[in-house]
């Protein structure tokens, strides 16, 4: 779990537990006790804290109440994306000075 305070817990049709934490609104499968995903602000939520109500509609769909707006998305047409992209540092700088990869060479 990404934090171990939470706000409200939701069981989905499929048995799935949608938990509002500190960071972000998990997916837990109860049975294989893992965590399926983590959604935050990088998914297209309001906000990462979900420190406020959730509530599961008839129609599938998981309501997150932001107190100045919604958060509406249907769990079940939800697509989460398993491909990790690459990263890959073009530069680093510290005390915005750029340090060269000799410097890295060294340290090994």
């Amino acid at each position: 779990m990404p934090s171990d305070y939470c706000k409200k817990i939701v069981c989905d049709d499929n048995g799935f537990l949608w938990i509002g934490t500190l960071n972000g609104l998990v997916k837990f499968n109860p049975v294989s006790k893992k965590v399926m995903t983590v959604l935050t602000r990088q998914h297209g939520l309001n906000e990462s804290p979900i420190d406020v109500p959730i509530n599961l509609l008839p129609n599938g769909k998981l309501v997150i109440n932001f107190y100045t707006n919604l958060s509406i998305f249907n769990i079940n047409k939800y697509q989460f994306n398993k491909v990790k992209p690459n990263v890959i540092f073009t530069t680093i700088k510290v005390l915005n000075e750029e340090l060269l990869a000799t410097y890295f060479s060294k340290m090994n």
